[in-house]
């Protein structure tokens, strides 16, 4: 399918939610698979960011030669995703499927036409809207998202990028650790639960950030995971230090390394099962099934671990957690609370390598 953009100048290079209207219209058709796009422009519109995919029809009399009779045609401006884009052509047989002609119809996904600011302001709270993903759990559906949204909707037109934020909510995330260790009393486990929390509800906002602008990257996305276990290994380690001094026993800190050992070989597992491709590369998305496994109490006890294991993936109710017994000053609850989910952490990625890696080996013989 071809798609012919036709739109006065203006509405090119205007910025919105931090990109030029141009380069979101290109991002959006690729995104729906549409490769051959073109410009009917006597200028080639200053975006680089676009430039190296559009193609440029000069003249009116040009376009039945270049483009043949079928084709979409954008002639009006609007900011749209690939979800309309692709209902708009089921829905539309006609050769050339005009946007101006036939957009009363009932799409799905987002389409918003923009001619004044207010509408601009429109299409990017729709934008910022369609950032919720389908898999958050209740904490960062309610709690988490709605706070990361609003951060990233102030920093969109800046010239942050998603992994300067990464890196700044893995500061804030061993800032918390450090002031644990330097400050083992009440006050110093409250600012490190609520800057661990912190730290868990700005990390959404440099995947948000990196779709809202199509910034989106392999480096990214390891960077963004990687930063998150080094977070979650380093305060481990830190509660057990703070309970130790806090409470003036030893046996705190020894079973923070007992923690951070069973959570290092867990990550180690998983981290081998996505780089042989077994797993995506979004750690929070990393599945464990149960199915196989009979009926009965093992299986009942297998699926309470790895519910809980779940849950450590996300990480949001981990550091839920970690807020909670800051400002209730039960660390000591807090340690048992690590405990548990890093041993269902293990639990279940333990089953899920087994099962992976077993499985593999029988389909090659």
């Amino acid at each position: 399918m071809k798609v012919l953009i036709f739109l006065p100048h203006k509405f090119y290079l205007k910025k919105i939610a931090g990109i030029t209207f141009l380069k979101r219209i290109v991002n959006e058709l690729i995104k729906a698979k549409i490769y051959d796009i073109f410009v009917l422009s006597n200028l080639i519109p200053n975006d680089n960011n676009s430039n190296s995919v559009i193609k440029i029809v000069k003249k009116k009399s040009d376009i039945k030669e270049v483009l043949g009779e079928k084709y979409i045609l954008i002639d009006l401006p609007a900011v749209f995703d690939h979800e309309f884009i692709q209902d708009f052509i089921r829905k539309n047989p006609e050769d050339i499927k005009s946007f101006s002609s036939v957009i009363q119809g009932n799409y799905k996904g987002i389409f918003i036409p923009i001619y004044t600011e207010k509408e601009i302001k429109k299409a990017e709270k729709a934008l910022i809207k369609s950032l919720r993903k389908p898999h958050d759990t209740l904490i960062s559906k309610y709690l988490n998202r709605p706070i990361s949204l609003f951060v990233s909707s102030l920093l969109m037109n800046t010239k942050i990028t998603p992994n300067m934020i990464t890196i700044f909510v893995v500061i804030i995330g061993l800032l918390a650790s450090f002031i644990m260790v330097l400050k083992p009393d009440y006050y110093g486990g409250l600012i490190g639960g609520i800057l661990f929390h912190l730290s868990s509800v700005l990390d959404g906002c440099d995947g948000e950030i990196a779709r809202l602008k199509y910034q989106t990257s392999k480096i990214g996305v390891w960077l963004d995971n990687i930063g998150d276990e080094l977070t979650n290994f380093v305060f481990i380690g830190a509660v057990g230090i703070y309970n130790s001094t806090y409470y003036k026993n030893e046996i705190f800190f020894k079973t923070s390394l007992l923690f951070m050992l069973i959570f290092l070989v867990s990550k180690i597992m998983q981290y081998f099962l996505i780089i042989k491709g077994y797993k995506k590369e979004d750690i929070a998305q990393f599945d464990i099934e149960t199915e196989k496994i009979k009926k009965g109490l093992i299986k009942k006890i297998v699926n309470f671990f790895v519910s809980i294991a779940k849950v450590v993936a996300r990480n949001d109710f981990f550091a839920l957690s970690m807020m909670i017994a800051g400002i209730t000053s039960l660390f000591n609850i807090a340690q048992i609370i690590i405990g548990l989910v890093v041993t269902g952490l293990f639990i279940g990625v333990v089953i899920e390598f087994i099962k992976i890696i077993f499985g593999a080996k029988n389909e090659k013989n």
